[in-house]
């Protein structure tokens, strides 16, 4: 094994023992076989380790020598075996985040058994890592295995959870940042462990405290302008923010939350994840109108009208931008709704992304505000755009989306009541979305009503009167009464 592993560095080595299996299991046999010696556990991982650092660098032709349970199992005793060996604890965890990262679609597909090992031994990591609290070493080794194990799959995030990995890397992130030594490879590791294992909400929950909440908003300072962490830590807060009302209130306790994503917006306004986590996080956070006059007086119009244009084709960003300008639209003032530019967003992300119903429908909702607004936003909303985006949203999800028409209905119900939008509606096919609206809902008293709302306000102008004789409203509107009688 010496001669091997002081051969291992070299790709001709590396090469013939990966495409040997049965130098493999010669291996992996010395190993089971002498598992008491520490000598041949180490330098069997060493051998290893070069073994799972190559593929995973080169040749993926090798990989059906690899990553198998048995040596899973090998790795995960000789942990057990060898606790009191702190340099070989820190060797035997990285060898293994090396097999869950190099191997990491070969693992899942082998079936339950490998998970079922892997969720067995996470106990283990977790004893290791409490056991040497005073190595820096091991605490990076096992926070880079969790991170793997995350990431491998959600099924084994109930397990970490509940063995505490989310606690532990907090409190090792908190200490870090503490520290008048801090140790770089902790927190990124920690973060990077934290973010993958968040997209569970029981994680998230372990995570929605005033400590943990305070530590990751500490982290911005810390990680200014590290692109990739801050992406973490927007991640991480936006998935804490769902998990609770109480985790929101924590978040907005620190005073310093809003200037914190602010400035990462600004700064990193080159990153759709980072700019669609922190508009996911702020709607989240934004529970009245206080803090919706904060942000929209901190100009976040501009800036998330700005991100619309420079990404027009990532729905996810549009998705929560739309949300959070619906958020804001609510507190825009009437005289201020033109200059602010939201219309102009608003109607361009509706436009582009015709197939995404929750932007049409986010999109629909604060049109309807805006133009609640007075006479004047009646007019910019209906002749900018905003009765074309209404009707095309209605007609595309007429029998696929009751939110959709029920909130059209109410939008071109509010248009209508300005004379020159109501002619708009009708000649735009606005009259017959509604009655469409009608017949696919018939059983929704909410939509009926609406309806018969716009269809009343559009039958004030005469041109609409007798486009609705002609599409046989009155028997529409007849039926509707029956139904609901």
């Amino acid at each position: 094994l010496s001669l091997i592993f002081s051969l291992s560095g070299s790709k001709e080595c590396v090469d013939v023992l990966s495409m040997s299996q049965g130098a493999l299991d010669t291996i992996l046999a010395w190993m089971e076989a002498f598992l008491d010696s520490i000598v041949v556990q180490r330098f069997g991982l060493g051998v290893l380790s070069a073994l799972y650092t190559h593929t995973r660098a080169n040749d993926r032709r090798i990989e059906q020598n690899l990553g198998s349970l048995r040596e899973i199992r090998i790795i995960l005793t000789a942990i057990r075996f060898h606790r009191c060996h702190i340099d070989f604890q820190a060797e035997a965890l990285l060898c293994l985040r090396n097999q869950c990262t190099g191997f990491a679609e070969k693992i899942v597909a082998s079936g339950p058994a490998v998970l079922s090992t892997l969720l067995d031994g996470i106990s283990d990591i977790m004893d290791t890592m409490k056991a040497n609290k005073d190595s820096s070493v091991v605490q990076v080794s096992a926070l880079s295995l969790l991170w793997a194990l995350a990431d491998l799959s959600p099924s084994l995030h109930p397990t970490i959870t509940s063995c505490e990995g989310v606690n532990e890397a907090a409190k090792l992130l908190n200490a870090s940042l503490s520290s008048t030594d801090p140790n770089e490879n902790i927190q990124r590791e920690s973060l990077g462990f934290l973010a993958a294992v968040s997209s569970t909400p029981a994680a998230a929950t372990e995570m929605a405290t005033k400590e943990v909440i305070g530590t990751l908003l500490r982290c911005f300072g810390a990680f200014q302008d590290e692109q990739e962490q801050i992406q973490r830590i927007c991640t991480l807060l936006s998935s804490i923010s769902f998990t609770s009302h109480e985790a929101r209130l924590f978040i907005l306790e620190r005073h310093d939350v809003f200037d914190a994503i602010s400035s990462s917006i600004q700064l990193h306004n080159q990153c759709s994840l980072i700019l669609k986590d922190s508009f996911a996080l702020l709607v989240n956070i934004a529970i009245d109108d206080v803090i919706q006059r904060r942000l929209y007086e901190g100009g976040l119009v501009h800036i998330v009208g700005t991100s619309l244009g420079t990404f027009p084709n990532d729905v996810g960003l549009h998705r929560e931008a739309c949300e959070l300008l619906w958020c804001i639209s609510r507190v825009i003032p009437g005289q201020e709704v033109l200059e602010c530019n939201i219309l102009g967003a608003i109607i361009q992300s509706a436009s582009m992304h015709k197939n995404d119903a929750g932007i049409q429908l986010s999109c629909i909702e604060t049109l309807w505000i805006l133009a609640a607004k007075g006479t004047s936003n009646k007019q910019e909303v209906a002749f900018m755009g905003g009765v074309d985006v209404v009707v095309t949203a209605m007609k595309i999800y007429k029998t696929t989306s009751a939110a959709i028409a029920e909130k059209g209905c109410v939008c071109l119900w509010c248009l209508a009541f300005d004379p020159q939008t109501c002619v708009l509606i009708g000649r735009r096919g606005g009259i017959d979305a509604v009655r469409e609206a009608m017949i696919v809902n018939a059983t929704s008293a909410q939509i009926q009503l609406e309806a018969l709302g716009a269809i009343k306000t559009l039958a004030s102008c005469s041109e609409n009167k007798a486009q609705l004789q002609r599409c046989h409203a009155i028997g529409t509107i007849v039926t509707s009464m029956w139904v609901h009688s």
